[in-house]
């Protein structure tokens, strides 16, 4: 089984985002079995979509070895910041896709995001 993990920051807001502070810290994805697993896709998507979607390619992922992606820079929608009212809850999914597209881990966190 393949497991996915986020580190990222509690909130997000235009603050933030023009001081280029990254909101996702970390992806990592863990092959807990004795498969070696190639040509994966971690896409991360963001609800309500504050930030464009990013994708992510693992081109093997060997039995019991991990992957861990630090540098993780999804672009913030600063218009849609811009235009809150109010503080909302959004939520980062991260899956890891197979080649033919079918989900193999999913993790969700929720953030906070400011005008």
């Amino acid at each position: 089984m393949l497991t996915v993990s986020i580190q990222q920051i509690p909130m997000a807001s235009f603050a933030l985002a023009a001081n280029n502070v990254a909101i996702i810290r970390s992806i990592t994805v863990k092959n807990n079995t004795a498969n070696n697993y190639e040509d994966l896709k971690v896409k991360i998507t963001f609800n309500p979509e504050f930030a464009d979607t990013v994708i992510e390619h693992i081109v093997t992922l060997p039995a019991h070895d991990s992957w861990k992606n630090p540098d993780i820079q999804p672009s913030i929608n600063t218009s849609y910041l811009c235009n809150l009212a109010e503080k909302i809850k959004a939520t980062t999914t991260v899956q890891v896709l197979s080649n033919q597209v079918e989900v193999l881990a999913e993790a969700k966190q929720d953030l906070e995001v400011l005008d």
